[in-house]
């Protein structure tokens, strides 16, 4: 049982402190989630921006740089290569040269606090599914149990919102304040990230002895 865990005796000495179990869920199972999230809300500001994934390679030196700031090689490519695929920048009829790389710094800066915000939201939404390993954390006891842990979850929400949204303070970590619509990308694979632990839990409360509970439990 959930409630018995401080019951149970000790690991041995000679386990590790970092199992092969744990990188498997870590890295192959809720971390390429996480990741595929981030960069999904990273991509997506930049896509919103009209760069596509396509042109981007190639693009990263110099891509936050002002114009008189890049090389003569860089001020060819974001000029005759990168501006003119841009369609939605194009579209504008500004330069592209100094226009086009405060352009690019908004798109990039926006898509940094997207990035962020959907590692934070991941993470909070990690602690709650590791709350527990077979019971379903819908119980409404598992979320509110914890005082200390609701507190210090909403000082954190607090303090990334204030990293993404206070002018001056954003500009210090190369972000920018995102618009509604961009913070959907950054929390849309919540709910599937629950909806993953909760299938798995079941499988695990119907065999504890299972696959499925001897892989995902570290």
């Amino acid at each position: 049982q959930e409630d018995e865990t401080m019951r149970k005796p000790p690991r041995s000495a000679d386990d590790h402190l970092v199992s092969a179990k744990m990188i498997f869920v870590t890295y192959f199972s809720v971390g390429l989630m996480h990741t595929f999230a981030s960069y999904f809300g990273f991509f997506w500001v930049l896509l919103d921006y009209g760069f596509n994934m396509g042109d981007l390679f190639g693009a990263g030196l110099g891509f936050r740089e002002d114009w008189s700031d890049l090389t003569e090689e860089r001020k060819d490519y974001f000029q005759n290569d990168l501006c003119p695929k841009n369609e939605k920048f194009m579209a504008k009829g500004l330069d592209c040269q100094q226009s086009f790389s405060d352009y690019r710094q908004e798109a990039l800066s926006k898509a940094q606090a997207a990035f962020f915000i959907a590692i934070i939201w991941g993470q909070i939404a990690n602690i709650f599914i590791r709350k527990t390993f077979s019971e379903s954390i819908l119980n409404i006891r598992r979320l509110t149990n914890n005082t200390y842990l609701l507190n210090t979850l909403i000082f954190e929400l607090c303090l990334t919102m204030a990293l993404v949204y206070i002018p001056g303070l954003n500009k210090v970590f190369l972000m920018e304040s995102l618009d509604a619509e961009y913070l959907f990308c950054t929390i849309w694979y919540i709910p599937w990230l629950i909806m993953y632990d909760e299938v798995r839990k079941i499988f695990v409360r119907a065999d504890p002895e299972g696959a499925v509970a001897w892989l995902t439990n570290f």
